[in-house]
């Protein structure tokens, strides 16, 4: 299967950039979360709930004659689950509670150093009911390349993620968002982000069905997470999304899906 050869070889790609620390200590993360409904990219994949599974192993690396940077390789699996047959006003087609809808794999190499970090890598996009989708017609497995380049300025965060979906919709999208993490407390930790995302044409058509190209998508979010130990943590979050590009919002009106969407989640976080 397409999926099942991608991971190893994201691995191994990813790797071929260093070598392997001598004593590498590989870390296990599992992030279980029930969202309100589910938003990607100011697009409603379902207006109702849906829970969500994400596991990643991270391998730390080093280069062959550095000495300080952090560098790490991960491979990471991400699923979404429907929890009701009834999508809303959504993309996604009904007739699917108790599936799993959407089915990620992502490999990509870390860079960090005191002034930036430097994350790359690749993600493969399976969509189990593609065919059934309605609003934009069938949407099948997709790959894109991704850059995310951040650093910290003023007590913020700025970030810049660039992804080219180099497969299917031979598209672009750019999302520049900034964020700040709040210590609340010992143990109590509120991260505060607002970004904007960018759609070339060929990106929009893939992600909204519809080829209108611009500043596609604006979105507000805060987390709030506590630290139960070193090796567990629960946390909930709302955010705000909107479309923005007014081509976009008529063809949304047009096939009866919502332009603004807030979304509440609630989730736990084992790190092994």
């Amino acid at each position: 299967m397409k999926i099942l050869k991608l991971a190893p070889a994201l691995l191994l790609v990813s790797a071929g950039c260093g070598v392997v620390a001598e004593k590498p200590r590989p870390a296990v993360q599992f992030i279980g979360e029930l969202r309100s409904q589910w938003v990607r990219r100011g697009m409603p994949q379902n207006a109702n709930p849906v829970l969500q599974g994400r596991g990643t192993v991270t391998v730390p690396t080093r280069w062959a004659d550095a000495e300080q940077p952090d560098e790490t390789v991960s491979v990471e699996a991400f699923a979404n689950m429907d929890l009701g047959d009834e999508t809303g006003s959504a993309w996604f087609p009904d007739g699917h509670g108790g599936r799993v809808t959407a089915f990620d794999v992502t490999g990509f190499y870390v860079f960090q150093t005191e002034a930036f970090d430097l994350r790359a890598g690749l993600t493969n996009y399976s969509l189990p009911y593609g065919a059934f989708f309605e609003r934009s017609g069938p949407r099948g497995a997709t790959t894109e390349a991704f850059t995310v380049v951040g650093t910290e300025a003023l007590g913020v965060r700025p970030e810049l993620q660039i992804h080219y979906d180099f497969d299917q919709a031979d598209g672009l999208y750019l999302n520049l968002n900034v964020s700040e993490d709040f210590q609340v407390a010992d143990d109590l930790t509120l991260v505060l982000l607002g970004g904007l995302g960018y759609s070339s044409g060929n990106q929009a058509w893939w992600d909204y069905g519809t080829g209108d190209g611009g500043l596609s998508d604006f979105e507000l979010r805060g987390d709030l997470r506590y630290r139960i130990s070193d090796n567990h943590a629960v946390g909930v979050n709302a955010s705000f999304t909107t479309i923005v590009d007014s081509g976009i919002r008529d063809w949304f009106d047009l096939v009866g899906i919502d332009q603004d969407n807030l979304a509440i989640g609630v989730y736990g976080v084992g790190t092994y």
